[in-house]
This record gives C-alpha cells, structure tokens and sequence, in this order.
C-alpha cells in the first residue's frame, strides 16, 4: 500500500488546508502507484489503459516532459500549491519506459522547480537513449512584483489533465515492466 499517503481532506478544501489539516504523500508512494497502474495491477487492464491515455493527454508540459522533444511520450500528473511543486509520471523512452515521481517543496521559485523537474525528466531521456548527459541551464528572472506572484499561484493551480487523445507511439503496458528512476 501507500504507506506515506494520507488525506485528511478534500484536494481543494482550501478553508482545511488553512486549519492546518493537510494531505501528503512521498516520491516512494507515487511511483509505487504509478508502477501498480502501469503494471495493470490495481484496475482492470481497460480502466488501467483508459487512465494511462488520461496521464498522457496532460496539457502542461513544463516540467517532467520541459526538455524533451515533443513526440516523446510522459503520462503524467502535475501538482503545484503553496511552497509545492510535483510531477510524477511515465517516460515512454526508446528502450524502456520510467516512472519518475519528483515532489518538491520550498524549492525558491515555482520557475525553478518546474527547471529542475525538467531537467529531471530530460536525463532519464538521455539515460534512455544512450546519449551523454547534458543538463539545461536554468533561465533566472527577476522576482515579480508579489501582485504579480500571486496572481500566477493563483492560475498555475488550476491546472488538471486535460481530455484523453490518442498517444502516437504509446505501447501496450502489458509486455514491459517500467523502471523506477
């Protein structure tokens, strides 16, 4: 089981959270789910691969998949709020396919966190496909005005996995067993 998850509370019960009463969980956690999911051996192989195709029709792309190219795959969750910043997911790569799950809290910025994800995700990418390591640099900016700030907290929480689509170049979960980096 989940052994370092418990949620006291409802996601978005805001009015909780600010009682103190909070939900955590572990990067351990995360990937055991996420391996479990893939593996098919919580849910029906149908519902399994019907959440899979949910993971990997997420929208925002700036963390676990941010330095990758495009047709990559990453079947992933996003998490940002308050001082945190997630992403766990699947890295479909060429020769085998990764879960990653990277939890951050207090990290500095979100922009460097969601950096650090990223350069997360392109490594076990480049691990991957044989290729020498070659970490992004992060883009430093100035800190916004805190007006700013928190009207991009505000926004960037709200983000959720978008409609399924079609994966192109996805593979069945079924024949490989993925590895946990």
């Amino acid at each position: 089981g989940l052994t370092a998850t418990c949620m006291p509370r409802y996601i978005m019960d805001l009015t909780s959270r600010d009682n103190k009463i909070e939900n955590y969980t572990s990067a351990t956690d995360m990937a055991r789910l996420l391996k479990s999911l893939y593996a098919q051996q919580i849910l029906d192989p149908p519902t399994s691969t019907q959440l899979l195709e949910i993971l990997k029709g997420q929208h925002v792309r700036d963390r676990l998949p941010r330095y990758l190219p495009k047709d990559v795959v990453v079947a992933h969750k996003t998490g940002l709020m308050k001082d945190a910043c997630h992403d766990v997911g699947i890295l479909y790569g060429r020769n085998h396919d990764y879960v990653i799950a990277v939890l951050t809290t207090e990290f500095g910025s979100y922009t460097q966190a969601k950096q650090a994800i990223g350069q997360i995700g392109r490594a076990v990418y480049q691990y991957d496909a044989g290729e020498p390591l070659a970490v992004a640099k992060a883009v430093r900016r100035k800190n916004p005005t805190p007006a700013k700030a928190k009207a991009a907290r505000g926004r960037e929480g709200t983000h959720g996995p978008g409609p399924p689509t079609p994966a192109t170049g996805s593979r069945g979960a079924t024949h490989r067993t993925p590895r946990v980096a």
